[in-house]
């Protein structure tokens, strides 16, 4: 953590091109990419709950779909409701949350990758990648628009910085589990993708425990608190509404989320093949053919690695090979969530990155 807070030259560069970043990303927060309506419902519900004063609301200008209230999502509200006290109710201050996630995210990502600890290169690296990140277009766009994949990306940054931090190993294993399982439990209450991170950093986990690099007890305990976060949200949506499940299940059923496993598994084809062409239906779908391809050559690379026992050789302390393994098993797992919903919205394609 020392090493972490000691600035070089490179940490300058870096703070300096967020610093740029999120000046110019002001600059076009509003004109880039048009207002979906996904954006004017979020906001607008949070709007009709500072005017009542309760969570116990639905928006009262949209009625494309029966609306009922529910607890899971009510910190992403409570986290736009300070933004629109200060800068009023406005397309800027209702994205300002995304471009704000998307800064610390950004940051996040740069402590991932400079606690590889490496010589000259692993430096440029840590510059590099996460400016690379900034400029994609899929980034661009969640980082100005006002859904909550922004929220839980930076969750998920901060998640995989706990997995890989220097002196983890050297550090009692419920260092790690606490703000995992706090985090996870605050994830439930931004959107139900939070499903994703669960599914995906339990998974990985419980590989670790299995491979006796951590205690059993660690995945198992943060098992356990992420189920006791969720009941608690189940909870508290049913006293909003005593016909919550019903509720829910019904308006599921209409994206997808009811349908036989089966239909739910032959959906990735479909929305990978609309994801390559550019398809899609309300929401901006940007060129990713070239991000297909390399997650795709990533994974064959780091396979052939494991499988041939040359990635222990070419990296003996496994700190980039321990990354490369936690992306991988995040990517694969995510997938596997999204079709376990059968939930396939062209803005989930983040968590994939």
């Amino acid at each position: 953590m020392k090493r972490l807070l000691r600035l070089e030259p490179m940490d300058l560069i870096f703070f300096l091109y967020l610093v740029l970043y999120f000046g110019f990303s002001m600059t076009t927060l509003v004109s880039f990419p048009f207002v979906h309506s996904d954006e004017s419902w979020l906001s607008a519900l949070t709007r009709d709950m500072m005017a009542q004063g309760s969570f116990s609301v639905t928006e009262s200008s949209f009625d494309l779909y029966p609306r009922e209230p529910h607890a899971i999502k009510t910190l992403f509200h409570l986290m736009q409701m300070p933004l629109f006290l200060a800068f009023g109710y406005s397309v800027g201050s209702a994205r300002l949350l995304s471009l704000l996630c998307s800064i610390l995210a950004l940051l996040v990502f740069y402590l991932v990758v400079r606690s590889l600890e490496g010589p000259g290169p692993e430096r440029l690296l840590a510059v590099l990648f996460p400016i690379f990140l900034s400029l994609d277009a899929q980034f661009l766009y969640a980082a100005h628009f006002a859904r909550q994949e922004m929220v839980l990306l930076l969750l998920q940054m901060i998640l995989i910085y706990l997995r890989v931090s220097p002196g983890k190993d050297q550090k009692p294993w419920y260092r790690t589990l606490v703000p995992s399982a706090v985090l996870l439990g605050i994830s439930i209450g931004i959107h139900p993708n939070s499903f994703l991170l669960a599914a995906a950093f339990l998974s990985y986990d419980l590989f670790q425990a299995f491979r006796n690099r951590i205690p059993l007890r660690q995945p198992l305990v943060l098992l356990g608190a992420t189920g006791l976060s969720a009941l608690g949200y189940v909870l508290l949506s049913f006293w909003m509404n005593p016909d919550f499940l019903r509720d829910y299940l019904t308006y599921g059923a209409t994206l997808g989320v009811t349908a036989s496993p089966l239909d739910k598994v032959l959906g990735v084809i479909p929305f990978v093949q609309k994801l390559f062409y550019q398809i899609s239906g309300t929401s901006y779908t940007p060129d990713i053919r070239w991000f297909l391809l390399l997650i795709h050559v990533a994974f064959l690379i780091v396979l052939v690695l494991k499988f041939t026992s040359k990635m222990d050789r070419l990296d003996p302390s496994r700190r980039t090979s321990g990354l490369a393994e936690l992306a991988l098993i995040l990517m694969v797992m995510t997938l596997f969530a999204i079709m376990v919903i059968g939930r396939y919205s062209q803005p989930s394609i983040l968590f994939l990155y």
